[in-house]
């Protein structure tokens, strides 16, 4: 990992510095949209940080079981090393959800309208963490100027690719946020989509495979969809709204269209800044 600075016994890492960065945009955005449906928007941030936590458990686990399990195996006590890196964000999102929705359905607070006001955050705060992240893409042409050289190899910077298409659900997502018809719709929106995201990601990437191109993330990719689509039509029978809650003008249209593309060039700023510096 890109070490940035030290404190005593305490390293300051690039990736652990854009997951909090992440975090705290992430639950900023959701006080915002929070407010505007009137929900308590305390009880769904103390929501949010446990099912952060759930996350990163099921992260961990996920990525033991199906991509790496022989070393933790042998030596159990690695499991704990979360540090060091290896992370499934299929696995967080699972134990995130279940999380969340224990706790929502525990503290009374309307659950589909709650995760609509979630999502947007949830793939917001992954955006700007995914700027940090230093797991690479399989070896691509020199003429590719975007590329990234890393340990003499010239590799595809899927860390760039996945946050600028995640910007780009960001802004899809805030604007059916204003737009939709049912409760549930932003949230599943959100799954779906991020699914096909990492899925098209994962072609660049060196993961085990299954069948050709096809590798376990792929399956857990189509698995997410699979599901929720379920859920989706689910939501669309159960929660349907008689008229949107909110409006989105063409000035806001074009206030966030702004401010998605300024987050996107920030963010390649940073990401093509750091690994340039070190």
């Amino acid at each position: 990992m890109v070490e940035l600075f030290s404190v005593g016994p305490f390293t300051i890492h690039f990736f652990g510095l854009m997951i909090a960065l992440g975090v705290l945009a992430g639950l900023w955005l959701l006080k915002i949209l929070a407010v505007k449906e009137q929900v308590d928007y305390k009880k769904i941030i103390d929501i949010g940080v446990m099912a952060l936590l759930g996350g990163v458990i099921g992260a961990r686990l996920f990525y033991i079981v199906f991509y790496n399990p022989e070393p933790y195996i042998t030596n159990p006590v690695e499991i704990l090393m979360v540090q060091q890196g290896g992370l499934s964000i299929h696995g967080g999102l699972l134990a995130g959800i279940v999380t969340g929705l224990l706790l929502l359905k525990k503290h009374g607070l309307p659950i589909w309208k709650t995760l609509d006001i979630a999502g947007p955050g949830i793939i917001l705060a992954q955006a700007i963490s995914r700027i940090g992240c230093d797991i690479f893409g399989k070896p691509i042409s020199e003429s590719w100027f975007w590329g990234i050289t890393f340990n003499n190899e010239h590799l595809h910077p899927v860390q760039a690719y996945e946050f600028l298409f995640n910007y780009i659900l960001l802004g899809y997502l805030i604007w059916l946020f204003h737009k939709k018809v049912y409760h549930g719709q932003v949230f599943w929106h959100y799954v779906i989509s991020f699914m096909f995201i990492r899925g098209g990601v994962e072609l660049f990437r060196i993961n085990p495979q299954i069948l050709g191109f096809f590798s376990v993330s792929h399956l857990l990719s189509l698995v997410g969809i699979i599901i929720s689509l379920a859920m989706m039509n689910y939501c669309r029978k159960h929660n349907r709204l008689s008229r949107s809650s909110h409006t989105l003008t063409i000035k806001n249209l074009v206030k966030l269209t702004i401010i998605i593309v300024c987050l996107m060039v920030v963010s390649l700023i940073i990401y093509y800044g750091i690994h340039t510096w070190i």
